[in-house]
């Protein structure tokens, strides 16, 4: 499977803050989500869930096999320049360990 900006939590992120001309041409040349971001399956679906990462702040994906993907975006002069992310396996991305993985990745 070819990585594309929908794969990881980064990309998400990343695709979550271009200008909507840039995430037009990268659903053009890449198509929708497909198995990729099963929840973005149509044109709504994914301007849905590229909104929820916007209002959120983060992302959380949890369909990489074992491994849970957080990642944040990282703003100069109010746009979005990177994106930080970890990776963990899902056993240990419960309850607490959670809460203070992400609060590590904000502060």
């Amino acid at each position: 499977m070819i990585e594309t900006l929908y794969t990881t939590a980064t990309g998400r992120v990343l695709l979550a803050h271009l200008p909507e001309s840039e995430r037009t041409r990268h659903e053009q040349l890449h198509g929708l989500p497909g198995e990729q971001w099963g929840e973005a399956d149509s044109p709504e679906a994914l301007l849905s869930a590229l909104e929820q990462i916007r209002q959120e702040g983060w992302h959380v994906n949890h369909n990489r096999h074992d491994v849970v993907e957080i990642a944040y975006p990282l703003f100069e002069h109010g746009e979005v320049v990177a994106a930080m992310g970890v990776q963990c396996p899902k056993i240990v991305f419960q309850g607490d360990e959670e809460t203070r993985i992400s609060q590590a990745m904000r502060d």
